[in-house]
């Protein structure tokens, strides 16, 4: 029996050239056994199908794929086939979100959105190439970074710790959310998702075991990355804010009484419920305005935790480990802006050494 030959046609060439150049490279590409019939799956088809399959996102990131996907991908493109997609149109949707006025981020995150489900659908045979890898990706200018001194995280503490009467808050619960994050360079995300069962008080360790996301709604377990499931050492002082910290909360148990909810929340409001980020941020920027210092984000400790143990001449790759960071290599490029300072301290050093 005769081996039925495969067909190929093509369709909405403007000469009869680029029609031949183009059957030339399918013919091509069928002797090589490239070849991918094209689909006849729509964009908001397939993506609706792809969402299905996308088992590992958390909730908040989850609803962020699915809001972009129904407001902008899927009135601009969802009735196109995905075999019809080309790296020009794309690239003119791209121009077209931000003519909309959409901000640079919002602009990455449906060009990833695009990109990350167009891989799929090359690995599953429906389209031959990626047409969202050809384009120029949006590329997000970060806030720069602000850190304080020495002298000015001891300012913060000392005004920031100041107990207003048996009714203040601020010590036991934003102030020490702050704290931590100054001793251990925490997200805040970590620190709002912290429990108490992930602190080892004999040992004055702590591991990140769970994250409270975004928007303030519900917990992710694990750490941001397999870096995050290191242990971090406790300073003594932080020990003895946690411990007394520890105690008010037993006291809050018990004036609640069946209104606690236990989540076992080191940061947690009076009935034991999870502390809003909205919450914690409006109480960081009153901090800083009784302490007299300049703004800062709340992210921005983190950047401060580092940037002082470097100063401090603490090794990279220690501060990268504390960090969590993927590798050393993004600790460097993170505070590079320190390096010169640094370099010129060792150069120094290494002088008097031989004098």
């Amino acid at each position: 029996m005769k081996k039925e030959r495969k067909r190929v046609t093509g369709h909405g060439f403007r000469t009869k050239k680029e029609a031949e150049i183009a059957m030339k490279q399918k013919y091509d590409e069928l002797l090589r056994g490239d070849y991918v019939e094209p689909s006849k799956m729509t964009c908001s088809q397939y993506l609706n199908d792809w969402m299905k399959h996308k088992q590992n996102l958390g909730r908040s990131t989850r609803m962020n794929y699915e809001s972009n996907i129904k407001h902008h991908i899927v009135p601009a493109i969802g009735a196109l086939k995905i075999s019809e997609l080309t790296p020009l149109l794309l690239q003119n949707f791209i121009s077209d979100m931000r003519s909309k006025g959409l901000s640079e981020g919002t602009v990455k995150k449906i060009y990833n959105i695009i990109h990350t489900s167009l891989n799929q659908a090359v690995k599953l045979n429906l389209i031959p190439k990626n047409p969202a890898s050809y384009i120029d990706k949006p590329k997000v200018k970060h806030e720069e970074m602000k850190v304080w001194t020495v002298d000015q995280v001891k300012q913060f503490i000392r005004v920031g710790g100041e107990k207003q009467g048996d009714s203040d808050t601020v010590k036991y619960r934003h102030f020490l959310a702050c704290l931590i994050a100054l001793h251990t360079g925490m997200r805040q995300g970590e620190i709002l998702g912290l429990r108490w069962k992930d602190i080892d008080f004999e040992s004055k360790l702590l591991r990140i075991q769970q994250i409270l996301e975004h928007d303030g709604k519900g917990f992710k377990s694990g750490a941001k990355s397999k870096a995050g499931n290191r242990t971090i050492n406790l300073p003594d002082d932080l020990v003895e804010a946690l411990k007394e910290r520890r105690l008010q909360q037993e006291q809050e148990k018990e004036h609640a009484q069946e209104l606690y909810q236990d989540l076992d929340l080191v940061i947690c409001t009076k009935i034991g419920t999870q502390v809003p980020p909205s919450d914690l941020y409006q109480v960081w920027k009153r901090l800083i305005q009784k302490a007299g210092l300049p703004h800062i984000r709340f992210h921005d400790i983190r950047h401060t935790h580092a940037s002082i143990l470097l100063m401090q001449g603490v090794h990279p790759k220690v501060v990268s480990e504390r960090l969590f960071h993927s590798s050393i290599t993004l600790t460097l490029d993170t505070y590079s802006h320190l390096m010169p300072s640094m370099q010129a301290d060792a150069t120094k050093a290494f002088n008097d050494l031989l004098k």
